[in-house]
């Protein structure tokens, strides 16, 4: 009898572990790009497909890259929308907490009056959100903090403010 017991315990067992691992793989809901901030980087922006996405340590270095030493970031998101004539890229940067977050934006902020890559620096309200506006590459540039979470939009090719507008209702 014990060992009827231990055969149906066993089969039990089984389909729980099977059905598990069945859930996991197939049945959950995927993660978010991202793992702490999870930030959902749309497919499309402004109506363009996104041809590139880079996330993880890669896309953490490349913006690292970019500020040059001393920055401390957890995650961050590089994506590239290309199509019809337009050309976007998004950049997002979470910073362990809104206090380094906003650390890295004024950085980054205080560096533009300086820069020869971009020029006429332009303090804008989108939505309600403060955004700083620069020209440069043959595009116009939006940047922007919320929270811990830094946004950079350029924009060549097409109208730029719906497309912020659109970043900052998707993200």
């Amino acid at each position: 009898m014990n060992k009827r017991y231990l055969y149906f315990g066993f089969i039990a067992l089984s389909v729980v572990v099977l059905a598990f691992l069945a859930w996991t793989m197939f049945l959950a809901p995927a993660p978010l790009v991202g793992e702490k901030g999870a930030v959902a980087v749309p497919e499309t922006l402004g109506g363009v497909p996104r041809t590139q996405l880079v996330t993880g340590p890669e896309a953490i270095q490349q913006i690292g890259g970019m500020h040059g030493k001393g920055i401390v970031i957890s995650e961050g998101y590089i994506a590239i929308y290309e199509g019809g004539g337009k050309s976007l890229t998004l950049w997002v940067s979470v910073s362990p907490s809104g206090e380094s977050g906003k650390s890295l934006f004024e950085k980054m902020d205080a560096k533009m009056p300086q820069s020869k890559m971009f020029t006429n620096r332009q303090e804008l309200t989108v939505k309600g959100q403060s955004v700083i506006k620069v020209l440069g590459m043959g595009q116009e540039h939006y940047y922007w903090l919320k929270g811990e979470k830094n946004y950079w939009v350029a924009v060549g090719g097409t109208d730029a403010i719906p497309v912020v507008e659109e970043v900052m209702s998707k993200l």
